[in-house]
């Protein structure tokens, strides 16, 4: 009777301990996300007051809300976030998908399109009908590491003026004659001209470089297609459900 007793109490702990480790596993599994990161990408993705937002990254925090996870989101440039991305379980709010980064990340998205155009002043003179006509021009500014850089730089631009982790410094080198175009995305090229006290309607697009440009929400390799997969799910029920147009709508106006 005390063996059975015995050998009763023995099954019911491995079992325990088989359910505990199975629920943890589980647990782990869609957890695997260790960091989420932005770049300072006004107004998709910034710091305000010491607080990270914008438009992707209230995306990204409804996203955590239906899926009932939680993420602290930390702000570093580019090329650390690229770093990061290809050796650790992180996530990135939105980056542009590229055939350069398709196989190197896993996606989720589109989150928005973003056109890449040049912006020139619009008391410049400059005419730009072809890729081959920017290259004329003395300086094309751009933030080093972008997309957008090896973009240009694989159709034989010499003439980037590369620098910087943001597009905080370009609206101000275009209007002071520093740079002659700049190259970013068409509403961030607006949103930054304005948080540097520059009217948009002096800056004049004047080529669109890509006009279709999709930006996608990016994680490593390392995160389980599981998780990848609820965020697609997630940000199809947002988008479906008007919430991804009020989230624009609130910053895009």
């Amino acid at each position: 009777m005390a063996r059975k007793i015995i050998a009763v109490i023995l099954f019911t702990c491995i079992f325990i301990i088989f359910i505990t480790d199975s629920t943890l596993a589980e647990k782990q599994r869609f957890e695997e996300i260790s960091q989420v990161y932005i770049c300072e990408y006004p107004p998709f993705m910034f710091t305000k007051d010491g607080k990270v937002t914008g438009v992707a990254t209230e995306i990204a925090r409804e996203i955590m809300k239906r899926l009932q996870v939680s993420y602290d989101i930390k702000s570093l440039p580019w090329k650390r976030v690229y770093s990061y991305l290809l050796e650790e379980p992180v996530m990135v709010v939105m980056c542009t998908r590229t055939t350069d980064r398709e196989n190197l990340f896993k996606w989720a998205g589109p989150v928005v399109n973003a056109p890449l155009v040049f912006f020139a002043r619009k008391d410049s003179k400059i005419e730009i009908n072809s890729l081959e006509d920017a290259k004329k021009v003395d300086r094309i500014g751009l933030v080093q590491g972008y997309s957008v850089e090896k973009h240009l730089r694989k159709r034989g631009f010499t003439n980037i003026d590369a620098m910087g982790t943001s597009e905080k410094t370009n609206p101000l080198k275009l209007m002071k004659g520093r740079i002659d175009l700049w190259a970013t995305v068409d509403l961030v090229g607006i949103y930054n001209a304005r948080l540097q006290g520059i009217n948009p309607e002096d800056m004049m697009i004047v080529y669109v470089i890509i006009k279709d440009q999709h930006k996608y929400i990016a994680f490593s390799k390392q995160v389980p297609d599981e998780i990848v997969q609820k965020w697609q799910d997630a940000l199809d029920e947002m988008k479906q459900d008007g919430t991804v147009e009020k989230i624009f709508d609130k910053w895009i106006k």
